[in-house]
């Protein structure tokens, strides 16, 4: 029950960009830990030579212009 009130604060936060004073350091710091990992998979796809789809999200050859997954057209 702990994690789901915590994870509750955090969506909340996410929507509204606020929380209760003594919680928001808490909300930043997880926020900069996801922007974080965010970042670190980007970087990880890139050097596998790999990309998102951006129809399907499922990881792709960079390199593709459709999906074989979902046959959805790349950018």
């Amino acid at each position: 029950m702990y994690t789901q009130i915590g994870e509750k604060v955090y969506q909340n936060y996410e929507k509204e960009g606020k929380a209760n004073n003594d919680l928001l350091e808490f909300c930043d710091q997880i926020k900069q830990a996801n922007d974080k990992i965010v970042e670190l998979q980007d970087k990880l796809l890139e050097i596998s030579g790999k990309k998102v789809c951006v129809s399907c999200q499922k990881e792709i050859e960079a390199d593709v212009q459709f999906c074989p997954h979902c046959g959805g057209k790349q950018d």
